[in-house]
């Protein structure tokens, strides 16, 4: 019985392991994978329930399709300009908000203003 019980206590570990390391292996291939695909969403805006508006990068030009639930159309084709143009806004976008959530770290963590009320207080 302890004999069972030591060679449990032993292969758990190992499997665990073993587990971890391939889900982080195949974690590395699959963002690889994802990053070199030809088709790439670059933005999506819902504009009810069933309905989106979708921008799509294909090679170096792309499109701008409706999506309903029974249908997809093609809106607009775009250049490689216009495309590039709208890649630089997501980017600018997305570093204003992390900007913005950084700002809000450091506004919630910011203990300077307390303290200065305390030693405020104590020189009086």
């Amino acid at each position: 019985m302890i004999l069972y019980l030591l060679k449990i206590l032993i292969c758990i570990p190992i499997i665990l392991i073993l587990i971890v390391l391939s889900l982080k292996i195949s974690q590395g291939t699959l963002l690889k994978k994802y990053n070199d695909k030809y088709i790439k969403i670059l933005d999506i805006v819902n504009i009810s329930k069933n309905n989106s508006i979708i921008i799509l990068k294909i090679g170096e030009e792309g499109c701008i399709m409706a999506s309903s639930s029974s249908s997809m159309n093609k809106i607009k084709d775009l250049t490689k300009e216009e495309i590039l143009r709208i890649e630089n806004d997501i980017k600018e976008r997305n570093f204003k908000i992390q900007d913005f959530k950084m700002e809000r770290i450091k506004k919630k963590y910011d203990f300077s203003r307390y303290i200065g009320k305390f030693t405020k207080k104590e020189d009086k």
